[in-house]
């Protein structure tokens, strides 16, 4: 049975329970899609992984949109001021080759490849939602985009003060290390509160500038 990706993240919102809205910048259909024994979180993770989309909850609603298509707000974080702790990777897109082997169910049976990124590097294969050509290219570039770069890879963790979400961006300041600063898209935030205070773990995604 046919589904369109905004109708099916509804009724997985509705199977849990839950009243959250959807806001999904997608538009294909499945021609099926297939849910047995599975929780909320596994439909999601299986989105996320065939479309690479930004998934997350904010003020009631599941967003599911491109990578980067919707920005929130810039944070600024300096190393010296507001960062209490890192756990952090710096690596360089040219240390990190990536081939990335796009595959999609064609509608005869067979099994539509397309590849994009570095050989000799990781190889990394992964499914796509729909198979015209275009689209698994683009699948492609973005998860190239998504893993090789100059840049952060990892989380810092600050205090209440920059208010920060995901979908914002970071724009990380090292003053012993210049060449490192960027900005990057938040894909994650967990904040605790505790005798001490409250904390603010920021996760990073792919570089934006």
């Amino acid at each position: 049975m046919k589904v369109s990706l905004k109708d099916l993240l509804s009724k997985v919102v509705s199977g849990c329970g839950l009243s959250f809205k959807v806001e999904c910048s997608y538009s294909w259909t499945y021609n099926k899609f297939v849910i047995n024994n599975a929780t909320g979180y596994d439909v999601l993770k299986k989105v996320q992984e065939e479309c690479g989309a930004d998934i997350y909850l904010q003020d009631e609603t599941l967003h599911i949109h491109p990578p980067g298509e919707k920005m929130g707000v810039e944070c600024f974080y300096d190393f010296a001021l507001n960062v209490e702790e890192d756990n952090l990777t710096y690596h360089r897109a040219e240390d990190k080759k990536i081939q990335v082997i796009v595959k999609a169910l064609m509608p005869d049976g067979t099994v539509r490849e397309i590849e994009t990124g570095s050989t000799g590097g990781d190889r990394i294969e992964i499914k796509c939602a729909t198979n015209d050509e275009a689209s698994m290219k683009a699948r492609g570039e973005l998860e190239v985009k998504r893993r090789s770069y100059d840049g952060y890879e990892g989380s810092i963790t600050g205090w209440l003060i920059p208010v920060c979400r995901p979908s914002d961006s970071v724009t990380l300041h090292d003053a012993d290390y210049l060449y490192k600063d960027g900005t990057y898209f938040v894909t994650a935030v967990t904040t605790e509160f505790s005798r001490e205070g409250g904390k603010r773990k920021v996760n990073l995604g792919f570089r934006l500038s």
